[in-house]
């Protein structure tokens, strides 16, 4: 974990949060590693999650496939961004798409309940963790509005 540690001091999630606390931040949200070879599903569709992930390195897509078998990328994940966090703190019970390792990767597991909640020791970065999520979602709320917008406008004919 400690090798990518300039990973998440990079990330937005961690944004204000000192570099000599994402330790024990980590150790108290419970945060996981996993490795994930090529081609490999992180979430099915069709299941709940609890937990969204955190490339550390390598990449992941996120992709929904159609009766036919047909598969459509909807993002591509790279190091330090988040992926499954708006279906984990939304407790969506079917995801409707999946997550699979484009390449070979190593992912960080944090459970969305843990980032939310204030632990005994009253840990002052969960404030800061939930106004960093909030700014993400946020954002990428805002950059899906305007992909529809602008696969809506009329055409020009």
């Amino acid at each position: 974990m400690d090798n990518y540690l300039e990973v998440l001091r990079q990330s937005a999630l961690f944004d204000g949060i000192d570099g000599s606390e994402l330790a024990p931040l980590l150790s108290c949200l419970s945060a996981k590693a996993d490795h994930y070879e090529k081609g490999q599903t992180v979430f099915p569709s069709g299941t709940s999650i609890s937990c969204f992930g955190i490339v550390l390195d390598g990449q992941v897509q996120v992709v929904q496939d159609d009766y036919y078998g047909n598969r459509s990328i909807l993002a591509n994940i790279g190091v330090g961004n988040l992926f499954g966090e708006s279906f984990a703190c939304a407790e969506i019970k079917s995801l409707p798409v999946s997550v699979i390792a484009a390449t070979e990767s190593e992912l960080l597991f944090i459970d969305c309940r843990r980032l939310v909640s204030p632990c005994a020791e009253a840990c002052s970065f969960h404030s800061k963790l939930i106004k960093n999520m909030l700014s993400i979602v946020s954002r990428k709320n805002i950059s899906l509005t305007q992909k529809i917008e602008f696969t809506s406008k009329r055409t020009t004919r």
